[in-house]
């Protein structure tokens, strides 16, 4: 060691103490390289080195990258080969600088993810800031996506851009989420009904091949067939939250919301509710236990309209 510092290859480094001495490569151009090979902190405070790329380099190499590095990711078992495509892979998420590049990459590394059942991974794949960024409220539901089976994931695959793939990832909800299916299929415990059509307006607009393209705007006739909303789509489970009723913002996935979200029907599920919490008080009961053979007998009584008419 010693002739390789007398020789100028090595100095000493910050933090360096009598009884423990640090070095570092004295040439600056290849300790940043060492550092970005080895260090996953060195990779992610150098960020700015992939930024310069951007003067050099297209959206379409920007892509490629992406592509070979994730499947280079996804087929690697060396933990030390794999750290260091997921701080690339950080990197080249961190330097895209145009939103509809952005949205493109984002997406291929959840999808990485989903294919290989790798969740975990994405907070070293992704800055999570950017990824709001990118996907909106979409993104929100990763942590979702995470805690389902590993077989429903392969069989769904992930396509956020169909909006189909959102018709059939509401079919695996659990039981306290109210489904697309239910517009079809009536419901055990309806406190009110909907009937406008599945409407979920633009996000975002985003630049596709040169074109500007407006994203998340799904419009589905539901054949003007009014649905049962459920009682347990505003009822919180009672280990989460007892006693909350939710007429509003009720457990729904959001292509249904927007049908239900109409002032009417608000007006309904807020009628419901209050005779949900008199008939609590009435039995001394928690919100989760009320009766509901008794509430929909006093619905009924009240002009309440739980049914289509066939």
């Amino acid at each position: 060691m010693r002739r390789l510092v007398n020789g100028g290859f090595l100095e000493e480094a910050d933090g360096s103490t009598p009884k423990r001495k640090m070095y570092q490569v004295t040439e600056r151009f290849y300790n940043i390289y060492y550092l970005m090979r080895f260090s996953r902190s060195g990779k992610r405070r150098l960020v700015w080195l992939i930024h310069a790329m951007r003067a050099l380099y297209s959206a379409n190499d920007f892509n490629a990258w992406s592509e070979k590095t994730l499947n280079s990711w996804k087929s690697s078992t060396d933990p030390r080969v794999k750290a260091e495509h997921e701080a690339f892979l950080y990197s080249l998420n961190r330097a895209s600088d145009c939103v509809g590049l952005q949205s493109d990459l984002v997406e291929k590394t959840i999808a990485a993810a989903w294919e290989t059942d790798q969740f975990e991974c994405l907070n070293r794949l992704l800055d999570q800031e950017l990824g709001h960024q990118a996907l909106g409220g979409t993104f929100d539901l990763i942590s979702f996506f995470a805690k389902l089976p590993s077989a429903q994931r392969k069989e769904l695959g992930y396509k956020p851009k169909d909006a189909k793939w959102w018709l059939r990832l509401g079919a695996v909800l659990d039981d306290r989420q109210i489904r697309q299916a239910h517009y079809r299929n009536p419901v055990e415990d309806p406190i009110g009904m909907g009937a406008y059509t599945l409407d979920s307006h633009n996000t975002q607009c985003f630049v596709h091949k040169g074109m500007v393209k407006n994203e998340g705007d799904i419009q589905s006739y539901i054949g003007g067939k009014a649905y049962g909303i459920a009682y347990r789509a505003i009822v919180p489970p009672a280990d989460e939250c007892e006693n909350l009723l939710v007429p509003w913002a009720l457990s729904t996935t959001h292509i249904e919301f927007g049908s239900i979200r109409m002032e009417p029907v608000f007006m309904i599920l807020g009628q419901s509710a209050a005779t949900a919490a008199c008939i609590a008080i009435d039995h001394d009961c928690s919100i989760q236990t009320v009766p509901y053979d008794q509430l929909r007998k006093r619905l009924i009584a009240d002009d309440q309209k739980l049914d289509a008419p066939l």
